[in-house]
């Protein structure tokens, strides 16, 4: 038991790694090798640190191995690790550890501490920084966003759709209304206009009021005489006044009675507006 404490000790103790940094100093971010070597007994089994171990403060970047050396009584093994560093420490130390593998159990041995230096670019922060104030602003031209756009669109349709399915038919409603009320106004303008002018204009002032019933009563009221119309409309007012239109036109009677039966028309056409506004409003009319 004796030689063999004293063959055991002997092999720990010719266990010797050494660790150091291949240049003086470094910068941030800036790649930095460190080389680890290590002497050990010719039945040893050893292990180097690999990409699971902790290089604080240092960052691991690449490892490479180099072949084993081996004589009668002796091996020799080595590698070199890429390292970087972040921190802003001037002095900044390590020492990588070689690991001997026996009897299911592991020995740490830690070669002496070497030192790099960390250059700093910045040796001193200002209070305060110049900012320049005659600075020229570029207009910088932005790309189109198609994605974007695209969605836009499809999200406009839906709202379009939705919009059209639930209220199209009040929409399509109330515009046929406003078309109506203008188309309204302009006949009744110029009809007014008409019959206050000449006599020989009153014919065609009667061409277009019947034209104008057309369209609110979908009627040929164009092709009809006045008793047609009279029995269509089955309004005795109406009939006086057409009959009373026809007189004044083909006849010798005074302007002033011939613009009282026209108003009789302007009457009944507004009449007959307002009618046809309440069956498109709620579908009934008198």
């Amino acid at each position: 038991m004796l030689l063999i404490f004293i063959s055991t000790g002997a092999s720990a103790w010719q266990v010797t790694p050494k660790g150091k940094f291949l240049s003086d100093s470094t910068r941030i971010g800036v790649e930095l090798l460190y080389s680890l070597s290590v002497t050990y007994p010719l039945e040893s089994d050893i292990v180097f640190p690999d990409s699971l171990y902790d290089f604080s403060p240092f960052e691991l970047n690449q490892k490479d191995y180099f072949f084993t050396k081996s004589d009668n009584f002796f091996s020799f093994d080595s590698a070199v690790y890429n390292l970087s560093t972040f921190e802003i420490d001037t002095f900044q130390m390590l020492a990588l550890p070689i690991w001997v593998i026996g009897n299911g159990d592991s020995i740490a041995y830690f070669p002496a501490p070497d030192t790099v230096i960390l250059n700093h670019i910045v040796t001193q922060m200002p209070d305060s920084l110049a900012l320049i104030d005659n600075t020229i602003y570029k207009e910088v031209n932005y790309a189109f966003n198609y994605p974007y756009f695209l969605i836009s669109i499809g999200i406009a349709s839906i709202v379009i759709f939705v919009i059209i399915y639930f209220y199209g038919k009040s929409i399509r409603r109330a515009y046929y209304l406003y078309k109506m009320k203008r188309s309204h106004e302009r006949f009744v303008k110029a009809f007014n206009t008409t019959i206050h002018s000449n006599k020989h204009n009153w014919e065609k002032s009667l061409l277009e009021w019947k034209k104008y019933m057309e369209q609110l009563d979908e009627g040929p009221y164009t092709r009809l005489t006045t008793r047609e119309i009279a029995r269509k409309t089955k309004d005795k007012l109406l009939l006086n006044a057409l009959k009373g239109i026809d007189r004044v036109i083909y006849g010798n009677y005074e302007r002033d009675t011939g613009k009282q039966y026209f108003e009789d028309l302007i009457h009944f056409a507004r009449n007959a507006y307002a009618n046809r506004v309440k069956q498109i409003k709620y579908g009934t009319g008198s």
